[in-house]
């Protein structure tokens, strides 16, 4: 989830602990990622205090295992989704105005915009009417399938709205085709009206997993699915079942799935606490040896805030630039005006 959710869900806290009668949020959600204030900074701080239990206490020194990169990669981006093409360029797709977007670059530092949109809202009715947000790109042997969240309301302070996983296909990574719903929060009690922020990965054993974020009234957290016949072809696709919550705690979200040296490992965002109680949003890790079915904590931030004094960093998105060496692009919240795009190294 994206920056917004992460205010977002700490305000909603902070509105259920003061006023306890209140069962829905009061927050509204049509605006998206930029329409921020002093208050919700403040309220930030003050859930971050209240709540010790939401996040992973550390006591060491603030720097991440992830070599940061001086400059921005892209201004007033957010939640980005990066393919190294065949020819050695990249494409990054991330969330813009009205919709998905994309970038191309060289070398993997300077962006340039390419012109249109990848992915658009639908229309009146659709399950991405409102909103067409946070990206996930595979490559396929004969194209691309973008992974992405669909808000089919104005208002999801309601039930009467939801965000599912829905996909959409492409041959060139320019002009996709949608393919419709992929995850459906609102066919049960399940992911309770979110499934949000996809991210997907193929296994070793052939298999396809995926981590989202769950639950828009509750825990605000991660939980992973599979599929056994997704395929590798934009031709065709296959049916995902839901597993367990991968046990990461409330407001862990923004999962990226990657392989380093043999190892699964998801990155997300999630609320750190410092030895003298201070607190702000860092990008961790977490390991699995039994494909995606279960996920241990591990001891080190790979990416802490830099650049601003918000103290606020997620949407993880890795990819690999030669062998065993790799990129992480994550946005870092600069103020009301939105955040940036800016990458981190590793080794």
């Amino acid at each position: 989830m994206k920056l917004f959710y992460q205010l977002y869900f700490f305000l909603s806290t902070i509105t259920k602990l003061a006023r306890p009668e209140k069962v829905r949020y009061n927050l509204g959600m049509r605006k998206l990622y930029y329409l921020w204030t002093a208050v919700a900074i403040s309220s930030l701080t003050l859930f971050c205090l209240l709540c010790v239990g939401c996040g992973k206490t550390d006591s060491s020194t603030e720097t991440g295992v992830w070599k940061v990169e001086s400059g921005i990669r892209i201004v007033d981006g957010v939640s980005t989704s990066t393919v190294k093409l065949s020819n050695g360029s990249y494409r990054t797709y991330y969330v813009g105005s009205g919709g998905i977007l994309s970038a191309i670059s060289t070398d993997g530092l300077t962006f340039t915009l390419e012109s249109g949109k990848r992915v658009d809202v639908g229309a009146p009715g659709e399950p991405d009417s409102a909103q067409a947000v946070n990206p996930c790109v595979v490559a396929l042997s004969d194209g691309y399938r973008m992974y992405y969240d669909g808000l089919d309301g104005s208002d999801p302070s309601s039930h009467t709205a939801c965000r599912r996983v829905l996909s959409a296909v492409s041959s060139d990574g320019l002009v996709f085709t949608k393919e419709g719903i992929r995850i459906d929060s609102k066919s049960d009690l399940i992911d309770n009206d979110k499934a949000s922020v996809p991210d997907i990965i193929k296994l070793a054993n052939g298999n396809y997993l995926m981590a989202y974020v769950y639950d828009m009234y509750g825990a605000n957290s991660i939980r992973a699915a599979i599929s056994t016949n997704e395929g590798n072809s934009i031709t065709t696709h296959g049916a995902w079942t839901r597993l367990s919550t991968c046990e990461l705690g409330a407001n862990a979200m923004d999962p990226d799935l990657i392989y380093i040296n043999g190892i699964l490992k998801m990155y997300y965002a999630q609320t750190i606490f410092t030895s003298d109680r201070s607190a702000s949003m860092k990008i961790i890790s977490a390991t699995s040896s039994d494909n995606g079915n279960t996920w241990t904590k591990d001891a080190d931030i790979a990416v802490v805030p830099t650049h601003y004094t918000t103290n606020l960093v997620g949407d993880p998105d890795i990819v690999e630039t030669s062998a065993g060496n790799f990129r992480l692009y994550y946005y870092e919240f600069k103020s009301d005006t939105g955040s940036d795009i800016f990458s981190a190294t590793y080794p």
